[in-house]
């Protein structure tokens, strides 16, 4: 045997052993990703009955109750301001500190169609979360 026939038989010995173990690595990995996953059945029979007894009873939900304006109305930032405010159809334009606190930001005029979700309910009016922000406003108004 020649020296050059020595050289070439090791190169394929060892490219041949090389390729084995890289075949070896890649069936190791992949048994390392097969893995079983349990299933559990849940009944949310229960859970819905629970959040609608909970709703009545007046408890906050997880979710949030989406309302629409359907009165033109206004809406404050503190709910004192509600009781002390006209209707809109009633106000007069040349109510100085109505006009002063609707530029003030203290008070918002939402037209009829306008969404909001309900952040809290406090009998007669209603904490909703419009694009503006979170206003009180007259129950009656939304539905």
């Amino acid at each position: 045997m020649t020296e050059n026939t020595i050289i070439l038989l090791l190169l394929a010995v060892l490219t041949l052993s090389s390729c084995a173990k890289g075949q070896r690595s890649q069936a190791a990995a992949g048994e390392r990703v097969v893995s079983q996953v349990d299933t559990e059945f849940v009944d949310l029979g229960d859970q819905r009955i629970k959040a609608v007894n909970e709703n009545n009873a007046g408890f906050q939900s997880g979710r949030l109750r989406a309302v629409t304006v359907t009165v033109p109305s206004f809406g404050v930032r503190d709910a004192q301001l509600l009781d002390m405010l006209p209707r809109p159809d009633e106000a007069s334009r040349r109510d100085s500190t109505l006009i002063a606190r609707l530029n003030a930001g203290e008070i918002f005029l939402l037209q009829a169609g306008e969404k909001g979700e309900v952040e809290m309910d406090d009998g007669t009016c209603l904490l909703v979360r419009f694009q503006v922000g979170e206003l009180w406003i007259w129950k009656s108004a939304v539905r």
